[in-house]
């Protein structure tokens, strides 16, 4: 019975009083991370296949703003550049790699990140990132190709 009134005294002294947070709320999944680009100079990928997920798992709103880190001369375009997901939404986010005409041929990563933010009186709050990488190769050789399966 000592136990119990021990545990009964402790629980409440470790309970927080202030509101939930949304700092634990940003999660990210997807497949960019699983690709391995290999982009001809001056060439682009994209696909039905290559996206992330965002997902809020909180409770609040929260605004999410994709990014991205990338070689000089390649880009990353989104299908969502910002956008809103309420308490226990997500949202898949399609991905595009531009390789530019000029860009250095090599072994190179790409990163796509993810930041949860909230606009507060004091100016913008950053929840949380998330990021997702995966390898690129710029090789010399190009060609135009267009390719649609059909089931």
């Amino acid at each position: 019975m000592s136990s119990l009134i021990e545990l009964l005294v402790v629980l409440p002294l470790t309970t927080s009083l202030e509101p939930p947070s949304v700092s634990g709320a940003l999660a990210m999944s997807g497949s960019f991370y699983a690709q391995r680009f290999e982009i001809p100079v001056g060439g682009t990928v994209k696909g039905s296949s290559i996206y992330v997920t965002a997902f809020n798992n909180g409770a609040e709103p929260v605004t999410f703003v994709m990014g991205y880190a990338a070689p000089p001369k390649v880009t990353l375009d989104f299908s969502d550049n910002a956008f809103v997901l309420n308490g226990e939404q997500s949202r898949e986010v399609m991905v595009e790699v531009h390789v530019g005409s000029d860009a250095v041929p090599g072994t190179y990563e790409v990163a796509v990140n993810l930041r949860a933010q909230r606009d507060t009186a004091e100016g913008i709050q950053v929840l949380g990132a998330a990021e997702q990488v995966a390898p690129l190769s710029i090789v010399e050789e190009s060609g135009k190709v267009h390719v649609e399966s059909v089931s």
